[in-house]
């Protein structure tokens, strides 16, 4: 049986999170959560996944914006795949030199088109474990 592959969803908005790891976990991803950038860093720091989904617009908690957390992702771990997902195209250029490999423009069609997009990094990153 294969090793789930981690994936850490980092977005404020529950019905974003449950419906990402409604698509997700089909495709043998063991999914976990956090709803701001704080709580994802110290998730990130316990479960070290091979994939996060990170929304740009957050509450700050302490200063703490999703930008300081790519950029803890990418010094902690440069190996970790990020998947930006927002509306606010003005910030695509920022994490994409910041080290994300994608940047998805919210709204999308749908959260089957989105892990259909997924599908092949996951799988991927199945067979790397």
């Amino acid at each position: 049986m294969e090793t789930p592959v981690k994936v850490l969803i980092v977005d404020d908005q529950p019905v974003i999170r449950g419906s990402l790891r409604l698509r997700l976990t089909p495709l043998g991803c063991a999914v976990e959560e956090a709803e701001n950038a704080t709580q994802g860093l110290a998730l990130f720091e316990r479960l070290r996944p091979k994939l996060v989904t990170l929304d740009v617009i957050m509450p700050t908690i302490g200063g703490y914006t999703s930008l300081d957390l790519m950029h803890d992702i990418r010094r902690i771990d440069p190996e970790t795949n990020v998947v930006v997902i927002s509306s606010k195209l003005d910030d695509r250029e920022a994490f994409l030199n910041a080290g994300a490999i994608e940047f998805v423009a919210k709204p999308f069609d749908n959260f089957r088109s989105l892990a259909r997009k997924l599908e092949p990094l996951i799988q991927s990153l199945s067979l790397a474990q």
